[in-house]
């Protein structure tokens, strides 16, 4: 089909001007045809609807369900899991404990009173009489 096929029906749209300044009167004739683009995404999306289709009837079946004996030993692996969590979590307060014990010791050691000072094993001379 070429673009000047009798066939297809043709919108033409005639507008007509006047200058007031100049006295001239221009005419502007617009000639319109009917698109394509619409049979075009028609096509393309039926294109993708039937790819679509293709893909989806030849994939491979979905993988086998779990069985009771795997879900039972991944309850199992999941119990010792959470059991090592909990039990760094209580060593973890035990070495917190212990910590804050041996920081009070330190404090209360700190704020005890200096003894006083003892006496030495050589006394200062007697001072001498003039």
């Amino acid at each position: 089909m070429s673009d000047s096929d009798q066939g297809d029906p043709h919108i033409t749209e005639t507008r007509t001007s006047f200058d007031p300044a100049t006295g001239s009167t221009t005419t502007v004739r617009t000639e319109t045809r009917p698109g394509r683009t619409g049979f075009w995404m028609l096509g393309l999306i039926a294109v993708a609807a039937i790819a679509a289709i293709v893909f989806l009837s030849t994939r491979s079946a979905p993988p086998p369900a779990a069985n009771d004996q795997s879900l039972a030993a991944a309850a199992t692996a999941q119990g010792s899991a959470q059991q090592a969590a909990q039990d760094a979590q209580t060593s973890a307060v035990a070495a917190q404990m212990g910590s804050a014990a041996a920081q009070g010791a330190a404090a209360a050691k700190a704020a005890q009173p200096a003894p006083p000072p003892t006496q030495s094993a050589n006394p200062p001379p007697a001072a001498r009489q003039l």
